[in-house]
């Protein structure tokens, strides 16, 4: 068994210089990152409470919900024609589309022979149907059976706030027996449509 040898005065030097050492690193590094953390200016800016919010579009009728022609007692050669004010209103851009699709029995009854013009004014400020000073433009030729429609869709421009758009469809029919028919075979017959705007954004 070595018996401990007493520490030299050199080696007590040495720990006690360790010892101080320490510290006195710990105090420098801290003033390192106290004297970093208040060496640059800084600023900010921000962007508050934004939101998002969804847009709304409407679209209503003339007689919405009701039929517009009650057609009877006519004969071959009979002739009319009835305006419907349609009213888009939107804030996103959308398209409004129109169709028709022959209702009612028999098949064919007097779907064929029930000739369909529609055509479509753009009214403006305080238009109505009857006034309206747009452009017509054909947007179906054929008949109640197969109503041919050739310009479905028409777009609603963008707007920054809600607007209201008028639209005047004017439809003409005429009573005219096709295919060679023999005309006493259509009487009483009947023949149906249903006339359907459709409104989407784009």
């Amino acid at each position: 068994m070595n018996p401990t040898r007493p520490r030299t005065r050199q080696q007590k030097t040495r720990t006690l210089l360790a010892a101080l050492t320490t510290p006195v690193a710990v105090v420098a590094a801290g003033a390192l990152v106290y004297q970093a953390s208040w060496s640059a200016f800084t600023d900010t800016t921000t962007s508050p409470e934004n939101s998002w919010q969804a847009g709304a579009i409407t679209l209503t009728s003339e007689n919405e919900g009701n039929a517009s022609f009650a057609v009877t007692n006519i004969a071959p050669g009979a002739t009319d024609s009835k305006c419907i004010l349609v009213t888009a209103t939107n804030g996103p851009a959308s398209t409004v589309s129109f169709t028709s699709a022959p209702t009612g029995l028999p098949a064919a009854g007097l779907k064929p022979h029930i000739a369909l013009t529609v055509t479509r004014k753009e009214a403006t400020g305080a238009e109505t149907c009857a006034t309206a000073t747009g452009t017509a433009v054909t947007v179906a030729n054929g008949t109640l059976g197969v109503p041919n429609v050739t310009t479905p869709d028409y777009s609603v421009d963008t707007h920054a706030t809600t607007t209201t758009t008028k639209y005047a469809f004017t439809f003409t029919w005429t009573f005219t027996p096709t295919g060679g028919v023999e005309h006493n075979t259509l009487q009483g017959l009947t023949g149906g449509a249903s006339f359907t705007w459709t409104m989407t954004t784009t």
